[in-house]
């Protein structure tokens, strides 16, 4: 929150904003608008307000009336209008968002594909389909091969996981020794052959793996997948709650895929790193970055490159711009994506310590514990081991336009040049130079920021010394 301004959204389609200054807001802030779906821009407005010292303004908002079905999201920001005070123009003095959806009167058109080849014995079920093939081990107890369009994914068995690395935080509080069962639990789980269970469901077909873990009380969670025609397939895990323990690192599911999956986009909070306790002040968009930049090269290997609030995140090979798509099922989950496990992360002391990069690895969670301030984590950060925790999300291909790069017209030109080589009669003639004619460009008219003028606004005189914690 600024010293000057606040924004925040309110329970309908509105925002309030706090103007904390002694001017009027139009003396010195610029608004600006936007509404998105999924990062897709769909219309923008820039304009003033004439909030008066001291008071409180709600700003209504109005949707277009042609909205297809889907998740939207209203961001308003305030930006500083002119230099002034020590503030340089165009500097953000606060931002909010509005997260609504508009239900599809549409049905989804069912898209009709080959049922599933389905090929199984003693160790293992292997599904195959129109550029898929997905093997699951009975004996291991899970997912072991999977293939899009002759690309081969997955190195080894996705794994359900509690384990987190250990942040500063974490050692300097103690942690480390409270939630060591959690990593035994991770590393020690043992599948339950005899529980393994496989049925069709139409044009469906359904495994179930139950696993069980090594902590105080005990505990047993089925992973169950279904899949699908046309190569999506869907996991489903749940963590039914502990009295036992305490607090929780993580739940989760670790993917180990080939290293040539090397950047990663995904829908939700960013730009950097969240967690729990730093989702506060960031916005809901789309977000891309490689994989290898998303681990710090410097300080001790902890954890690290956590989003919060992911609706679907592409793993992919920049070059073939070929991939995975992970998307939530029912709500969010958070996502990270590191060129290291966790256990590698865990065992390194040092950053020379992590062997060469030979693998990309994903966590898809449930929840994950924040990381602290280096000597606090409140409670409310944290994981209850006691609740009830449920992962569900979906696999499925995923192929990502590449932006060609334009030529510029100088490049063009001399490439152009290159395909003709001139004559030697045409070497001797001097070409006449055609006189430079001065042609007036017209400058583009720039179209006026249009005011919206916000129906029932209600200005209300405020406390200037009213609680300021509420974030931007």
């Amino acid at each position: 929150m600024s010293e000057y301004l606040n924004i925040y959204p309110n329970d309908n389609l509105s925002f309030n904003i706090d103007n904390f200054s002694s001017h009027n807001a139009d003396e010195f802030v610029s608004f600006k608008l936007t509404l998105e779906k999924e990062g897709k821009l769909i219309d923008k407005k820039e304009f003033s307000l004439n909030i008066e010292p001291q008071h409180n303004y709600w700003y209504y908002l109005e949707t277009p009336d042609d909205l297809s079905g889907g998740e939207y999201v209203f961001t308003l920001f305030a930006n500083q209008s002119k230099t002034e005070d020590g503030v340089r123009k165009g500097t953000e003095l606060a931002s909010a968002q509005k997260i609504f959806t508009v239900e599809s009167g549409e049905e989804l058109e069912e898209v009709e594909y080959e049922d599933l080849k389905v090929d199984e014995d003693e160790t293992d079920v292997t599904f195959s389909g129109e550029g898929f093939k997905a093997k699951f081990s009975k004996v291991l107890g899970g997912l072991v091969d999977l293939e899009y369009d002759g690309v081969t994914y997955l190195k080894s068995k996705p794994t359900v996981t509690f384990w987190r690395p250990l942040t500063d935080t974490d050692i300097h509080l103690g942690l480390n020794f409270n939630n060591a069962p959690w990593i035994a639990a991770t590393v020690g789980q043992q599948y339950l052959p005899e529980k393994y269970y496989f049925k069709q469901d139409g044009k469906n077909y359904e495994l179930t793996f139950v696993y069980r873990y090594p902590v105080p009380g005990g505990i047993e969670s089925a992973v169950i997948y279904t899949v699908r025609p046309g190569g999506v397939i869907e996991i489903k895990t749940t963590y039914g709650g502990l009295a036992t323990m305490d607090r929780l690192p993580a739940f989760a599911m670790e993917f180990r895929f080939n290293k040539d999956l090397d950047h990663f986009r995904y829908y939700g909070y960013g730009p950097d790193q969240t967690y729990i306790d730093t989702t506060e002040g960031t916005n809901l968009n789309v977000y891309s970055q490689a994989v290898k930049k998303n681990f710090p090269k410097e300080g001790r290997p902890q954890e690290s490159g956590n989003r919060t609030g992911v609706r679907w995140a592409d793993v992919y090979n920049k070059k073939s711009g070929k991939g995975l798509r992970f998307s939530c099922v029912k709500k969010p989950f958070e996502f990270d994506v590191l060129p290291y496990s966790s256990l590698e992360i865990e065992t390194a002391q040092t950053q020379e310590e992590l062997a060469r990069i030979s693998s990309t690895n994903v966590r898809i969670a449930a929840a994950v514990s924040g990381i602290g301030d280096g000597e606090s984590l409140p409670d409310w950060a944290r994981v209850d081991a006691g609740e009830m925790l449920e992962l569900n999300f979906t696999i499925q291909p995923a192929t990502i336009e590449q932006a060609k790069p334009k030529a510029t017209p100088k490049k063009a030109e001399e490439k152009e040049a290159k395909k003709v080589e001139p004559t030697e009669e045409a070497k001797k003639v001097e070409p006449k130079k055609e006189e430079a004619k001065e042609v007036k460009k017209e400058e583009p008219k720039k179209e006026e920021a249009k005011q919206v003028e916000p129906e029932e606004a209600k200005e209300v005189l405020i406390d200037p010394n009213a609680d300021k914690r509420r974030s931007s």
